[in-house]
């Protein structure tokens, strides 16, 4: 499912990222190339699978062609911060920013939940609660 490299430089804790992270995450977007996000604590020794004829990329990192399945695809690589791509970062598609760890088969997303606001509905709802009147029964009075 992934080009030998890209899959080795998960086992090291890469994560995909990019196109092929959305498409892994089910959305349907038209994925040619890998990107791959580097942990800065990993890219020691990630950065050992990295061949000799990539070239420098916008990222801070590295792009080289790599076989898959008898066609060659385009991987970048660079180190950079969990957080800071998932806050930061633009994507051409639109829509969440996901972060793939391939290996223990997890994703992450840029998509949040402002805690603060998630707070303020439920207390206004649990005011809303308290101020609907009770409906007593006809049996509901006292006993004669």
């Amino acid at each position: 499912m992934l080009p030998r490299v890209v899959y080795q430089m998960a086992v090291h804790g890469a994560l995909i990222v990019g196109s092929q992270a959305k498409k892994l995450c089910g959305e349907d977007v038209d994925a040619q190339d890998y990107d791959v996000l580097v942990p800065l604590e990993k890219w020691q020794t990630v950065a050992l699978l990295i061949p000799r004829s990539a070239r420098p990329n916008k990222f801070g990192g590295w792009r080289f062609k790599t076989d898959f399945k008898g066609a060659m695809v385009e991987v970048d690589v660079w180190p950079d911060s969990l957080d800071k791509y998932l806050s930061q970062c633009k994507t051409k598609y639109g829509g969440k920013v996901y972060a793939v760890d391939f290996i223990n088969n997890r994703a992450f997303s840029s998509q949040c939940i402002d805690i603060d606001a998630a707070l303020e509905r439920a207390n206004r709802s649990k005011k809303r609660d308290r101020k609907k009147p009770q409906h007593r029964s006809a049996r509901s009075g006292p006993s004669t």
